[in-house]
Formats: C-alpha cells, sequence, structure tokens
C-alpha cells in the first residue's frame, strides 16, 4: 500500500473522479499519533468498513506492523482489499483503507480530529 500523509488530497485511485483527503494510509516508514480510541468511534468505524467499500482490489495489503504467518493481520484478516468513503456534516469527504480499522485499534493510531467527527456524525449515516 501506498503512505499518504494524512488529510494529504485524495488521488489513490486516479481517474474514478474521486475528490477528498486520504487518512490512514500508513507505513511503517513513518510514525503516526497514537491515542486510546473510544468505544463508540471504534464501534462506528468498524460498521462503515462493512458499509461504505469503495474501490474494492483483487489482492490485498497487509499490516507492516504486525503480520501473522500468511501476512494478513492477525486480528482482522477479512481487511486489506479495499476502501471505505466518510463524508462529514461539513460535506468533507475522507477516504482510507479499510485496514485503518486494525491500525486504530491493533495499532492505537489517531486519525485526524475531522475524521473522526465524521466517522461520529450525530445521523450515524457516514457518507
Amino acid at each position: 500500500m501506498t503512505y499518504f500523509a494524512d488529510l494529504a488530497p485524495y488521488d489513490y485511485s486516479a481517474g474514478r473522479g474521486d475528490v477528498g483527503f486520504s487518512v490512514g494510509w500508513l507505513d511503517k516508514h513513518h510514525d503516526f499519533e497514537k491515542w486510546n480510541p473510544p468505544p463508540a468511534f471504534v464501534d462506528a468505524l468498524r460498521a462503515l468498513t462493512e458499509t461504505t467499500q469503495v474501490h474494492k482490489t483483487r489482492g490485498y495489503h497487509c499490516c507492516e506492523f504486525c503480520e501473522s504467518t500468511d501476512g494478513r493481520p492477525i486480528d482482522q484478516a477479512p481487511l486489506g482489499s479495499l476502501e471505505i468513503k466518510v463524508t462529514g456534516s461539513d460535506g468533507r469527504t475522507y477516504f482510507a483503507p479499510d485496514l485503518i480499522y486494525h491500525y486504530v485499534t491493533a495499532h492505537r493510531y489517531r486519525p485526524p480530529d475531522s475524521f473522526v467527527s465524521a466517522v461520529l456524525r450525530d445521523d450515524g449515516a457516514g457518507v
């Protein structure tokens, strides 16, 4: 997976017409802020990984921070082959690899506050 700094313009799937911001495109060569994620955020993010799937790929990306013997994340084997799309109440759209759920829960990755707010939107829609 390619690294993109949080809130950099989204261009991973160029040509699809998607405009927004990148979140959670991590790799082992770049540090990231950590936190103890609130349960409400974890639950909402998990729901979004199941409902806002976009840009499915044929292969999958494994976690570079902890890999099982087959290269998939130890605790989230189904993740790593698609992206999620989240739109906040301010209209900003974010694209993240579905591995963001694993990064948050296993590695305590802290996404930008604007993304957290978008995930926790009052209406619960996420998109």
